[in-house]
């Protein structure tokens, strides 16, 4: 099996003759068929296709150009096998895909679309996809032209053609983003139920929801997906029955879901983390809590580097240790979606630290302007500091 993988979606070509093993596969009485073809006017349309792949796999090497040379000479007896077994047109991408490698953008082109003239739809995905990440680095990407491509492989009813198209529009990656469009799209390849691209559709479709707080069409695709267990949706879902969106409140049914997210995602485990530390829809664990915290800190999760930060800083159930606290904070503050309510008390305690020497070297006046900044996020007791130190 010849596998192509294009971001988390696998495209498997039953090819397998081109393989090393393929010999092995063959019995002595296949290649016997084979050896009286040589002799044969009139072989069957099975023994034109053997012959073929024969050609392709007992020459097969690593080059673009090989790949190409053996696809050609293998050509007029596959072309007489259509009949028993047509696979030309993945042939043709199995070529392209060598000139891929090779960054040959023309001749990859050459070949996905000689694909499609052999009806082979998959095709349209891979010329769509050179030209988003083109293998010639002289040239740009070039989102118009592959959505195009992409259109044409969606009109084929294919779940990753459509949800890519859906990405597209919701994305603005080659137009203004149209929600209304994007959503049309990922509902149409949520529906077909069609394996790992039709999730990807259905949670894509619920974060469209979400963003409108429609909480109950949110809940039905999360859920969707979820039944057909893509731990992806395990984030958003469990925050649905953590704060009872679009569902009944439950802390239990939350915990659980964010227990089967923790072991991929970041979010889940500081959520876990979070509900151990204050026993909700479970029994108390700091220990458990605080592993997992750390955990979710060393994976970049804001939230978890924040609320580790400031019991490292406090020492609540946990060793006080201020210079870790500071690390924490620093790193926190590099993602640009954290809140400015966060980041302005982020700021006041670096402040404190500042001007005590807490974890760092003593530093008046940097400890003065953290607490000018901090003010400036709107923190009400950096605003209260700044005025009592102004009328000293």
């Amino acid at each position: 099996m010849v596998s192509f993988i294009v971001g988390s979606i696998i495209i498997c070509f039953p090819i397998l003759a081109m393989s090393k093993n393929v010999m092995s596969e063959r019995t002595n009485s296949q290649a016997m068929k084979v050896l009286k073809n040589d002799i044969d006017p009139n072989p069957s349309l099975e023994a034109c296709y053997t012959r073929g792949m024969n050609i392709i796999s007992f020459n097969q090497k690593c080059s673009s150009t090989d790949r190409e040379k053996n696809f050609l000479m293998a050509l007029p007896w596959l072309e007489k096998a259509r009949g028993y077994k047509d696979e030309l047109g993945l042939l043709s991408i199995w070529v392209g895909q060598g000139f891929t490698k090779e960054h040959n953008f023309n001749k990859a082109k050459e070949w996905y679309e000689r694909s499609i003239q052999y009806g082979e739809s998959q095709g349209y995905r891979f010329l769509a996809e050179l030209y988003e990440n083109p293998c010639d680095t002289v040239l740009k990407s070039d989102y118009k032209t592959a959505l195009t491509y992409w259109e044409k492989f969606a009109d084929t009813n294919d779940a990753y053609g459509l949800y890519t198209l859906g990405r597209y529009h919701k994305e603005g990656l080659a137009y203004t983003a149209d929600i209304e469009k994007a959503m049309a799209y990922f509902h149409k390849a949520a529906s077909l139920e069609s394996g790992i691209a039709s999730l990807y559709a259905m949670d894509n479709l619920a974060s469209c929801y979400l963003s409108r707080k429609d909480w109950g069409n949110a809940f039905y695709w999360l859920d969707q997906a979820y039944s057909k267990d893509f731990m992806i949706v395990c984030h958003n879902l469990g925050d649905m029955y953590y704060h009872g969106n679009g569902t009944n409140q439950s802390y239990p049914k939350a915990f659980e879901i964010f227990s089967k997210g923790s072991k991929f995602d970041a979010h889940c485990k500081y959520r876990v983390a979070y509900m151990l530390r204050n026993g909700l829809g479970t029994d108390v664990d700091f220990g458990r809590s605080n592993l997992l915290l750390k955990e979710a800190a060393d994976e970049n999760n804001a939230r978890a580097l924040y609320l580790l930060g400031t019991l490292l800083y406090s020492g609540d159930n946990i060793t006080q240790d201020y210079k870790s606290s500071i690390n924490c904070f620093e790193s926190a503050l590099k993602d640009k979606y954290l809140p400015d309510a966060v980041r302005g008390e982020i700021y006041r305690i670096l402040s404190t630290c500042y001007r005590f020497g807490r974890g760092v070297t003593k530093d008046i006046t940097k400890a003065d302007d953290l607490i000018d900044i901090a003010a400036s996020y709107g923190n009400s007791t950096a605003k209260i500091i700044n005025e009592w130190l102004n009328n000293k």
